[in-house]
């Protein structure tokens, strides 16, 4: 009977470990196939238009930017044109490179 009851809790623990692994993988996988975080508190950068060029936006500062790229906002997919009027947060530096380079592409 030990045993069963040993079984049963290894496989529980298992399961809630497989739960914890799962939602991490759904998190990096969504980061990494370039979902975009919607502008807020928690993003450092916000990309932007500015003129028919993305524009990179320190959080808190929407006025000035601190660089506009040579991303020309008319070569860019609508959808992509749209997230840009909403504001694309990223969280950090490697974020927001993830996300330039996304918009080249």
């Amino acid at each position: 009977m030990t045993l069963g009851k040993r079984t049963i809790a290894l496989l529980s623990a298992l399961w809630i470990a497989a739960g914890i692994c799962a939602i991490g993988t759904v998190r990096s996988f969504r980061r990494d196939i370039g979902m975009p975080a919607q502008a807020g508190a928690k993003s450092a950068y916000i990309l932007r238009a500015s003129g028919d060029y993305v524009a990179v936006y320190e959080a808190g500062t929407p006025g000035v930017p601190i660089e506009i790229t040579d991303i020309a906002v008319s070569e860019l997919r609508e959808h992509d044109q749209a997230l840009l009027r909403a504001g694309l947060g990223a969280e950090d530096r490697e974020a927001l490179l993830m996300l330039l380079e996304d918009l080249k592409a």
